[in-house]
């Protein structure tokens, strides 16, 4: 059947024709030797099943049939030959072929459809010898026809059966006269089953080829792929391509390819092996070819490394398995893809020695042991999930997390370190052997048990145990590590192991057992650097050493004797800067040592209790016979708190007892002794941070005997110590002013105005006196404050705050408390007032030293002169000018330093009245912040400002002498913040809004003498004074705000300046320069002051920052006509003396019409 290239569709029997049988050899022999018998004929060949010319899709239906025709038998030879087996017969025809496909198509076989190639013929029979002839020889049989030939590029998809067809017989020899036979025909080649280049072929039926000797499937060049798929069956396969791949293939059932890969094998040819699917395959035959087999889905099984080919061969895995049932070796590399591979030991041990690299995970199950015994570098991780995987030098398990699962067990050799891994042992086993190391890993351990044995150490890991078992075995150590052992877990120690510096978190329900160790030096000295949780610690005899890492922790459980190893009298040592606090009911029977850091006991310690030099005992809980040696401290109360001891209490001499109380009754820190309380001269410490009170009494201890006395009391109050009084059975305190020698530092309230120096000293004299607050005061605003503070009612709390202030501390609070930036802020507002006079006089200035402007041209004979034609004045007497100015006031003896910046505008203009007088007016705005940082202060002001201003030039000899006066009138919004610090952390915001205003006067001469007809020199004098008065204002924002009646600071300046101008073009410009210099002397109120009071207190006064007494002054401006009419200045002003700095810079512009 010949189509075309549409698809095709074949659901019922096609045949080829079969050949026609040759015709047999003449037998006439009545005249021989001339004459001899005629040959037989050949067989005709079968014919095709199915030509097509391929490009489209080709089926064949279930239980349709495609068949080539037999090839015709050969026709019988005939009579005699003259040499001996001479052939006389005719050959068989060759069978058909059962589909032939001539350009790329897909070709689907559905189950029970077959195609065959067709039989060969068979070959003739030979003649009889006759006379003295020789008999002939039988024709060869025909070559079996190939059940499917495929274009390159084809697809086969194969569910039925193909197969080729059968070689026909040869043909018997002819009977000789001796009655021997000649020789039988040669029979024919077996026909192929699938044969073509470039194929992919997927095998799910049978492919066979016509029998003995050919080949089932025979690739004849390029690149070809053969699917093996499970419970299909296929015959010999040759592959001549150049890149062949052989696919074991099956998404279920079990297959095993016993037939062997490579030249020796069934399978020949193939580059390449992989496994696909999920289905299992098993490799049955030994391999001498190099076979790189990938498994990327289902199992691969193999029971020894040559089932893989020759070692030299690859394996890759990415999402299959490799399946061992007996115990083998392989050597092979081996790459994990990054859908991982899986090693399935089902028996025996797999030892793997070669390296495995690539991004994807080692997962190991089945019950038998996996050996790595090679540094590997795959990074996905490892799971081992049954049976055991032995990792046997360290880099082993690649990168990526390890995991162990369900009862398997994961050994670590080979000095092994997990490193930074996360490790998760969820009910399997993990056992790290030899010098191990957990790294920095995060191991989970769920229901697991995990095992350090060996010197191994966990390090640097950070360890939960949830569920689980973890032991420390033999001589390993905690490290550095963080265990947590959650409800129902365990951490446990064994043989001469030990927590070494690790913190151990034991929660409720958890336990850590101490018990089965004898310590690293067999000593039953064990350590931790520090225990915590509320969960159960068991030391067995052991005794512990915690604190080493210097942390605080907490064990709200309980620690006790016994275990799992037994044992009882186990004890603690703590050591390092932290604090460790039991507050549970504790029960170990052993000593407790402080060596270092604190000891908190919120709870019960049964056993004595030795603090050592450097250390403190404290809590609010219960302990034994205690001894606090020299340098030892016992601190009761959390907070406030009493410790009580059931026992005898030792306080050795050097040692310290700390008490704090509460400021708002009289409860403060206890011991309460059951027994003896021996005070064998020990200290009392009693300090600010103790929040005691100056007006109460505080019981500090009970006891039920008391021998001895504290040989001292130790403060670091300012103003106050600690006095001690003994009762049968008690010991109380209180806390006194404390007594000076030294001369009274002043009245109570400093009644020099705007000194700030604190007023008269006293008389002097050596009688102790109780010390005020003004004796640690060291400034004059300092002893100011202080006297007012001290004027305050004891229950007063700015008055409590100061009182308790600890030693150094009382300078920093006064002047913090002190409010001295209010008088600053006058400070701020006296200089900034200085530009409503300043910037309108020298305008002023230009106007008066300006020249004549010639009138308009006139033709006019005789007359009045029109007003047009008179000289006018070159003055441009309107002018605005924005300004910024920085200034820093250097500090004093009494106030600090404050700085103030400031932003704004003044605008204004002047006029001729007659008799050359100029009289004008000027508005000012200004925006300023000062601040004060020493002092933790900030005022920001809004100034208004008017003036009113005039003067002459008189001409006098070849110059003009100037005389110009004003008045000034200025409007302040302050608004203030400040911290205020009344000692420790205890700060308050206080804030306050209040009005000012500064009322000046003013006048200046100059005499301007020409040096040329574009320079002159100008020497000037001048005189203003200033009124700055600050309105009533109160703070708010807690108890140590200050209110204030308002206050005057009036300030008279004298100035004496040169100033000099040059006029001349810049580009075509007419320009003109101005430098000037002088020197200002300022009197009055240059420390300007403020008097203030707390609520409740006498007033005081306190200075600010000073204005400087003598100042350098520098001006330089440069102006440039923009117009006939109008000039845009730039000018410069600084003020420099005694420390202060006044930086200001305007731009300007002046106009006339």
């Amino acid at each position: 059947m010949i189509v075309g290239s549409a698809p095709l569709a074949i659901s019922t029997a096609i045949l080829g024709g079969s050949g026609g049988t040759g015709g047999n050899g003449g037998s006439d022999a009545s005249s021989p030797p001339a004459a001899y018998l005629g040959a037989g004929g050949g067989g005709g060949e079968g014919g095709y099943g199915v030509v097509h010319a391929g490009g489209a899709e080709i089926a064949v239906k279930a239980g349709a049939v495609v068949s080539a025709g037999r090839g015709g038998n050969g026709g019988n030879g005939g009579g005699s030959k003259p040499t001996a087996n001479f052939q006389g017969a005719g050959n068989g025809g060759d069978g058909g072929v059962g589909m032939s496909v001539t350009s790329a198509a897909t070709v689907h076989i559905e189950a029970s459809a077959v195609v065959f190639g067709g039989g060969g013929g068979a070959g003739g029979s030979g003649g009889d010898g006759v006379y003295d002839l020789y008999a002939s020889q039988g024709g060869s049989g025909g070559k079996g026809g190939t059940g499917m030939e495929l274009a390159s590029g084809s697809t086969l998809l194969n569910e039925g059966t193909i197969a080729g067809g059968s070689g026909g017989a040869g043909g018997l020899g002819g009977m000789n006269n001796d009655g021997s036979r000649a020789n039988f025909g040669t029979a024919g080649a077996s026909g192929v089953g699938v044969r073509g280049s470039n194929l992919t072929i997927v095998n799910k039926g049978t492919i066979l080829s016509g029998g003995f000797g050919a080949a089932a499937v025979q690739f004849t060049n390029g690149r070809n792929r053969f699917e093996f798929w499970t419970n299909s069956a296929v015959g010999t396969i040759e592959a001549n391509g150049t890149d062949d791949t052989f696919v074991l293939a099956g998404d279920t059932g079990t297959s095993t390819l016993a037939g062997g890969i490579g030249n020796a094998g069934l399978y020949r040819g193939f580059e390449h092996f992989e496994k696909i699917g999920a289905s299992v395959w098993t490799l049955a035959g030994t391999n001498t070819d190099v076979t790189n087999w990938k498994i990327l889905g289902g199992t691969l099984a193999v029971a020894s490394d040559a089932n893989l080919g020759d070692a030299a061969g690859t394996l890759a895995l990415n999402g299959g398995t490799l399946r061992t049932t007996a115990t083998m070796t392989t050597a092979r590399a081996t790459t994990l893809g990054a859908d991982g591979g899986t090693f399935e030991v089902a028996n025996g041990t797999l030892t793997h020695s070669g390296a495995i690299d690539g991004a994807g995970s080692l997962a190991k199950t089945g019950g038998g042991t996996l050996d790595l015994n090679a540094v590997n570098t795959y990074s996905g991780g490892t799971q081992v999930n049954a049976g055991m995987l032995s990792a046997n030098v360290n880099g082993a398990l690649g990168t990526g997390a390890v995991s162990v699962d369900g009862g398997a067990t994961l050994r670590l050799y080979g000095n092994f370190d997990l490193g930074g891994r996360q490790v998760t042992n969820r009910s399997g086993y993990i056992q790290l052997f030899g010098a191990g190391t957990l790294g920095n890993a995060q191991v989970t351990n769920l229901g697991g048990f995990t095992y350090l044995l060996g010197s191994s150490t966990a390090a640097n890991a950070t360890i939960v145990n949830d569920g689980g078992t973890m032991s420390f075995q033999e001589g390993s150590n905690g490290g550095s590590s963080r265990v947590t052992t959650r409800s129902g877990s365990l951490t446990e120690f064994w043989g001469w192991s030990t927590g070494g510096n690790a913190s151990l978190v034991a929660e409720a329900g958890g336990r850590v057992d101490f018990s089965g160790t004898f310590g690293p030096t067999l000593d039953h000295r064990i350590s931790a650097g520090a225990i915590a949780g509320a969960g159960r610690f068991q030391l067995g005899r052991n005794m512990l050493t915690v604190g080493g890492d210097n942390a605080s922790t907490t064990v709200s459980g309980t620690i006790e004797d016994g275990g799992a190893g037994g044992g009882s009298g186990g004890g603690l040592i703590k050591v390092g800067t932290g604090t460790l606090t039991l507050s549970g009911a504790n029960t170990y029977t052993g000593a407790t040592t402080v060596n270092a850091g604190t000891l908190a006991v919120n709870g019960s310690v049964m056993g004595a209790v030795t603090v050592n030099n450097g250390a403190t005992l404290g809590g609010v809980g219960s302990v034994g016979n205690t001894v606090i040696a020299s340098g030892g401290t016992l601190a009761p109360g959390n907070s406030i708190g009493t410790l009580t001891v059931h026992g005898d209490l030792t306080l050795a001499a050097g040692s310290t007892y700390r008490i704090e109380a509460d400021p708002a009754s009289s409860a403060s820190d206890r011991v309460a002794v059951s027994g003896t309380a021996t005070l064998a001269g020990a200290a009392v410490h009693v300090g600010p941070d103790g929040n005691f009170a100056s007006t109460r009494r505080y019981t500090i201890l009970t006891a039920g005997a008391l021998q001895g006395r504290f040989a001292s009391t130790a403060s670091n109050y300012a103003f106050l110590e600690p006095t001690l009084t003994y009762g049968a059975n008690e010991v109380t305190l209180a806390l006194t002013r404390k007594d000076v020698t030294a001369p009274e530092p002043g009245s109570p309230v400093d009644p020099a105005p705007g000194a700030g120096t604190g007023g008269t000293g006293g008389t002097g004299g050596a009688t102790p006196r109780p010390m005020r607050f003004a004796d640690a005061a060291v400034t004059g605003n300092q002893r100011a404050v202080a006297n007012a503070l001290e004027t305050l009612p004891d229950s007063n709390p700015v008055h409590e705050a100061v009182v308790t202030l600890p030693a150094g501390a009382p300078p920093a609070v006064f002047d913090s408390l002190s409010g001295e930036a209010h008088a600053s802020v006058a400070t701020g507002l006296m200089t900034l007032a200085g530009g409503a006079r300043a910037v309108p006089v020298a305008h002023l200035n230009d106007s008066l030293s300006a020249g004549m402007l010639p009138g308009a041209p006139i033709a006019q004979l005789g007359g009045a002169v029109p007003a047009a034609a008179m000289p006018i004045s070159a003055a441009q007497p309107l002018w605005v000018e924005v300004l910024g100015n920085w200034q820093r006031f250097h500090g004093s003896a009494d106030a600090a330093s404050a700085s103030q910046q400031t932003g704004g505008f003044y605008l204004g203009g002047d006029g001729a009245v007659g008799q050359g007088w100029r009289v004008g007016g000027a508005f000012g705005y200004a925006n300023s912040t000062l601040r004060v940082s020493e002092r933790s202060s900030r005022a920001i002001t809004d100034s208004f400002s008017a003036t009113l201003y005039g003067g002459r030039a008189f001409t006098l000899g070849g110059g003009k002498l100037k005389w110009l006066f004003g008045t000034a009138y200025s409007w302040h919004d302050a608004d203030t913040d400040r911290q205020a610090n009344l000692g420790g952390s205890t700060v308050q915001s206080l804030t306050a809004s209040y009005h000012a205003s500064t009322a000046q006067v003013f006048t200046e001469a100059g005499f301007a003498m020409p040096l040329s007809a574009a320079t002159q020199l100008e020497p000037y004098a001048g005189v203003a004074w200033s009124d700055t008065r600050t309105r009533s204002f109160a703070e708010t924002g807690g108890s140590a705000a200050l209110h204030s009646p308002g206050d005057s600071n009036t300030l008279t300046t004298t100035t004496l300046g040169l100033r000099t101008s040059a006029r001349g073009r810049v580009a075509g410009t007419d320009a003109a320069v101005y430098v000037g210099a002088g020197w200002r002397h300022a009197f009055g109120d240059i420390r300007p002051a403020t008097t203030l009071a707390f609520d409740g207190s006498q007033p005081f006064t306190v200075t600010g920052a000073p204005i400087a007494q003598n100042a350098a002054l520098a001006e330089l401006r440069a102006d440039f006509a923009i117009s006939p009419m109008a000039t845009l200045a730039l000018r410069y002003t600084g003020q420099f003396g005694g420390g202060n700095q006044d930086h200001t810079g305007t731009v300007g512009l002046r106009w006339r019409f």
